[in-house]
């Protein structure tokens, strides 16, 4: 039986990391890091890397918005949705184990087209350099009700404010 250490840096980013199908649970570290022991019997391992999907594609997310518009005193207490939940990252590539035993992995400010995963510290850069799925993709839907957000916002406010 084979192990592999997977360590996710500290980032913004919310995603579910699956080997071979099974999600992986990361426990904090000291540093503030989180960090998974994997065992398997395979030497080779799927690693699939998926970020949740922005809650702005959802079917309700305007009357969602419009009542927290409300109950936040005019969007005076709402929080400005971040830019990196309208990109995507799905990832899939295989990990060997033998050679690769300890990953140390984060991600890189979002930008369209842009690698979206880096290992660091020199540890198989290989393996997400040359991965086409290694891309931030943006969700253009996301992109589409976030527009629309700001302009309902900003009537609503000087509506309000006349």
């Amino acid at each position: 039986m084979t192990k592999l250490k997977l360590v996710l840096e500290p980032n913004k980013c919310n995603a579910v990391f699956s080997i071979d199908g099974k999600i992986v649970n990361f426990r904090p570290t000291e540093r503030g890091a989180q960090e998974a022991v994997i065992e398997s019997e395979n030497d080779v391992v799927d690693l699939s890397i998926e970020t949740l999907p922005c809650e702005l594609i959802e079917p309700n997310a305007g009357k969602h918005y419009l009542a927290f518009f409300f109950a936040s005193i005019f969007s005076f207490f709402n929080p400005p949705y971040p830019k990196r939940d309208i990109f995507e990252v799905r990832y899939s590539g295989k990990i060997k184990i033998s050679e690769c035993n300890h990953l140390v992995l984060t991600f890189n400010k979002p930008k369209k087209n842009q690698k979206a995963i880096k290992p660091l510290g020199g540890n198989a850069p290989h393996l997400f350099e040359d991965n086409p799925s290694n891309v931030y993709i943006l969700n253009k839907r996301a992109k589409k009700e976030e527009i629309f957000l700001i302009y309902y916002k900003l009537s609503l406010d000087s509506l309000l404010w006349l």
